[in-house]
């Protein structure tokens, strides 16, 4: 299997890509400056009690690395067409490029992720060294720049391991190298544990104990309020009650309604859809067929582990940290897209031409709506404390 090797139209079009990705980029900043979310130090530094914070500039050049990946891994998966569709989804959609103008510490360690992912597909190609060098750096990064992450990625490359989507002693190979270059943090946790206990309890935040009442309500009020009366129905053990509320929170973590609507707001105060109503159709449809067609769906099965970070926040569901889930949504929606166009019914070529329409109409009324109002909307919800938390 050989990975594609761009050509001079996919070098133009990246390009491209990547000035009109820093153009939006460009006009949120400039609309909502100085707002910004709260940066997270990163863990290892964290560990050795020292302030090391990813700044704006560099969560700019880590959102276009984004782009570049996906346009790469797209022409890996689909032909040179088809390939254009999932990097035009991650700068047009609102989600990656509001995030990355707030400075989104989540932002950077989506890089990492794809990078882990470019890298495989480099090891599985005929490209083996360097996808293994890839591979390695992003996994090490990942490691060592978040606790979370450093949660995740050994779920995920069991993940791999126990659905064989790579060859088996590739992937033992590599994590044995991960292990190997990852014996500094190792050591920094063992000789700091009362760091490594503060940081789990910052960055742990699905459920406390204390306050078990106040929690019960507010939990039976979210449920009831996204259609789920029946988990609101609940006794007050604390143990009944947290797999309940887990349960809950994985649902509305995988609910469209919570991509596809502001239901949940981004940076906890926009009314900007994380992604365009418009693609709904196509993802469900991409969904669809992801089952009933397509080997991907045990990607997508393990893919489903990066909903971690958001179940693990204090917040129900939290879109900052649910980024680095979007790529597997506009993959699916890229599926859909392409299915649908493919598809010589005239029912599903008028959804395909709907969607289109509804996304342009909805992208101009959400850019125009950010340029108005969103920053008035920030000082009525936060006043002049311009850090999100």
């Amino acid at each position: 299997m050989e990975i594609v090797k761009v050509d001079k139209f996919l070098f133009f079009f990246n390009l491209c890509l990547i000035s009109i990705h820093s153009l939006f980029i460009a006009f949120l900043i400039r609309t909502l400056y100085p707002i910004h979310l709260m940066g997270e130090n990163l863990f290892y530094a964290d560990l050795l009690a020292k302030p090391v914070v990813i700044p704006l500039w560099l969560a700019f050049i880590f959102s276009n690395i984004n782009v570049v990946i996906l346009s790469i891994l797209s022409q890996f998966i689909w032909n040179k067409r088809q390939g254009l569709i999932l990097p035009i989804l991650y700068i047009f959609n609102p989600w990656s490029t509001y995030l990355t103008s707030l400075n989104s510490f989540y932002i950077y360690l989506t890089s990492l992720i794809l990078t882990m992912i470019f890298g495989l597909i480099l090891v599985k190609s005929d490209y083996r060294k360097i996808g293994s060098i890839v591979f390695v750096l992003g996994g090490v990064l990942l490691l060592y720049s978040s606790f979370v992450m450093f949660i995740m990625t050994p779920l995920i490359i069991m993940g791999v391991l126990i659905l064989k989507l790579f060859n088996k002693n590739d992937i033992k190979n590599l994590s044995f190298w991960i292990i190997l270059f990852s014996i500094p943090l190792f050591i920094a946790i063992f000789k700091n544990p009362v760091g490594w206990a503060n940081i789990y309890r910052n960055e742990v935040n699905i459920y406390n104990g204390s306050g078990h009442l106040s929690d019960i309500n507010n939990f039976q009020g979210q449920a009831q309020a996204v259609g789920f009366k029946f988990f609101s129905k609940i006794a007050e053990n604390r143990y009944i009650y947290f797999v309940k509320y887990t349960s809950l929170k994985i649902i509305k973590n995988l609910t469209p309604s919570t991509y596809f609507t502001p239901q949940e707001k981004l940076a906890n105060f926009s009314f900007s859809p994380p992604i365009f109503l418009g693609f709904l159709l196509p993802f469900l449809y991409g969904v669809y067929s992801l089952f009933k067609y397509s080997p991907a769906i045990k990607f997508f099965g393990v893919s489903l582990i990066l909903i971690i970070p958001s179940l693990l926040s204090k917040q129900f569901v939290d879109l900052n940290r649910l980024v680095i889930f979007s790529f597997v949504i506009f993959y699916v929606i890229s599926y859909g897209l392409i299915r649908l166009y493919q598809n010589k019914k005239l029912s599903q070529r008028i959804i395909f031409l709907l969607a289109v329409v509804l996304v342009i109409f909805q992208f101009f009324v959400t850019f125009s709506d950010i340029y108005l109002r969103e920053y008035p909307r920030f000082e009525r919800t936060f006043g002049i404390n311009f850090e999100i938390r």
